[in-house]
């Protein structure tokens, strides 16, 4: 069984890595390809059950576009162009592999080569993907900050209008326990007397003690 390798994203758009694989004919078990661009170097894969780029993916950087020759030794098998962020798949052959393929074909034969059964190896680019929440459901960045401003506001709002009315209470309440006291004094109570009834009805020390000084 074939074992995959993922790379991480580390290519830039037009100058990245393009992973190559692909599959042998007429080359032996274990044999070495060499890849090169301009007559040099740039990587080297092990042929693995007349394939390679399975088992440990062939990787080239270079420019798209950018022709790759392969080689066994000094002979030529075969080339492409790269496709930095993408697989690519290659068949490669030896002269006398590919003369005999040839032969085959005019020979009105039909040759039918099945396609390994395992996927290529990922690309080692990533492509981008639109973000979203990890959450699911969740509200999008822009419509949750246009709630919590209105919920800020109903809560000012409120805040406010309590105020409000609790002040124009605490201006009205003097007003009303003044006349109260007024009418009691002049009833003839005596202020411990309007003091201890003013208790029992709710009022605080402070709004008595206020009244009767005046």
């Amino acid at each position: 069984m074939f074992v995959f390798v993922m790379l991480a994203p580390v290519v830039l758009a037009q100058e990245g890595v393009t992973l190559l694989y692909g599959v042998v004919h007429g080359v032996s078990e274990n044999a070495t390809i060499i890849a090169r661009i301009d007559g040099i170097d740039v990587g080297q894969t092990g042929v693995s059950n007349g394939q390679f780029g399975y088992d440990a993916p062939l990787v080239v950087r270079g420019a798209a576009g950018k022709e790759v020759v392969f080689y066994l030794g000094g002979l030529p098998l075969g080339n492409t162009t790269l496709a930095p962020g993408t697989s690519v798949r290659v068949d490669l052959y030896t002269p006398q592999a590919r003369a005999e393929e040839e032969q085959k074909k005019s020979a009105g034969e039909i040759v039918v080569k099945q396609a390994p059964p395992q996927s290529p190896p990922q690309s080692p680019v990533a492509l981008p993907q639109p973000i979203a929440s990890g959450r699911p459901g969740a509200l999008d960045p822009s419509v949750s900050m246009r709630v919590w401003i209105a919920a800020g506001t109903v809560v000012i709002i409120v805040v406010l209008v309590v105020g409000l009315l609790l002040y124009k209470h605490a201006q009205r309440a003097p007003v009303e326990l003044e006349s109260y006291v007024q009418r009691m004094l002049q009833a003839g109570y005596q202020p411990m007397q309007i003091t201890t009834a003013l208790r029992q009805q709710g009022w605080s020390e402070g709004d008595i003690a206020r009244v009767l000084r005046r």
